[in-house]
């Protein structure tokens, strides 16, 4: 269950949940309207991220970097690529001790909401390199994100397609579990996940 706070993200606007996401020590960046890519460049808006906002339209859409103080890792579970992915990975979680219940789950925009977004971190950043794994292929399709060069797109955001009569755009939002705590996750774990030509 989401908490009160986390909830109402999914109602606000761009500004407030900038706010909230920095209030909570995310670092977060300001995407096009409709999509997942930036308006500037990744290290600019890493090094200048006061005028990466100045510059962003109002209807912007939001990302949050992955690493960072908050020590970001997010499991990008594609289900409209390989139904299923979603479960594998909550079963190895389960297995691995997390309560799933409460584990801060976004639903992404894509293909009707058929993706998820699992929320944790990693403080021992030691024993994994770069910044982005592909997902071992055991588990389906999708990537393990944990480096300040990639990023997610977070709730409000909206997506918008071309091919939105065929269901592919949405709106992100929270549907599980709270962004105040992410519970951590031992690199180890992330390793077993990965698959064996890891990228980035």
């Amino acid at each position: 269950m989401t908490d009160k706070q986390s909830q109402t993200l999914n109602s606000m606007n761009l500004l407030q949940a900038k706010e909230y996401y920095e209030s909570l020590g995310f670092s977060v960046i300001p995407l096009i309207p409709g999509g997942k890519k930036p308006t500037c460049d990744l290290v600019f808006s890493k090094l200048q991220p006061d005028y990466a906002w100045a510059k962003a339209p109002p209807d912007a859409n939001i990302g949050i970097r992955c690493g960072g103080k908050k020590h970001l890792v997010v499991l990008d579970c594609d289900d409209k690529l390989v139904t299923g992915t979603f479960t594998m990975v909550i079963k190895f979680l389960e297995a691995s001790g997390f309560d799933t219940t409460r584990l801060p789950i976004v639903q992404t925009a894509s293909k009707g909401g058929a993706g998820r977004h699992i929320y944790l971190q990693c403080v021992d950043r030691k024993t994994i390199k770069g910044h982005i794994y592909l997902l071992n292929r055991s588990y389906g399709t999708g990537e393990i994100r944990f480096g300040y060069m990639v990023y997610v797109a977070a709730p409000p955001s909206i997506l918008i397609s071309k091919l939105d009569s065929f269901g592919i755009g949405g709106t992100y939002r929270i549907i599980s579990g709270s962004f105040i705590e992410l519970p951590i996750i031992e690199p180890e774990l992330l390793i077993q996940m990965r698959h064996q030509g890891r990228y980035g």
